[in-house]
């Protein structure tokens, strides 16, 4: 007898946006008095968002720029802000799909000795 499993999951707040399901199908069968087959599938499906800014390349910033005021460094050049990065850099979609399957056929052996 099948049997079907299906989960759906949303997290909000001002952290990434993770969306998606879980999915599981098992089915068993008896094909003969000696032999059994057994099918499974699990899977997932999910759509992340998230900032495109990584968090190593936040850290970076943090060492380079000045949050209030424009930062000049001694060769002349400006420091980066952290501000635009983070809050003006958009956000980056990315799909994720996974699929697990089983197959196993389960033999009665009883003509051999022992088993």
């Amino acid at each position: 007898m099948p049997v079907w499993a299906i989960s759906i999951r949303q997290e909000f707040g001002n952290q990434p946006i993770k969306t998606g399901f879980n999915y599981t199908m098992n089915i068993d069968a008896d094909v003969t008095k000696t032999t059994k087959i057994s099918f499974g599938i699990n899977g997932t499906e999910q759509l992340n968002s998230a900032p495109t800014v990584s968090t190593g390349r936040l850290f970076e910033l943090v060492h380079y720029a000045s949050p209030i005021l424009p930062l000049t460094f001694s060769n002349g050049q400006g420091g980066d802000y952290v501000w635009g990065d983070v809050f003006q850099s958009g956000t980056s979609r990315t799909n994720v799909s996974q699929l697990f399957t089983q197959l196993s056929i389960e033999q009665e052996l009883s003509f051999i000795p022992g088993t």
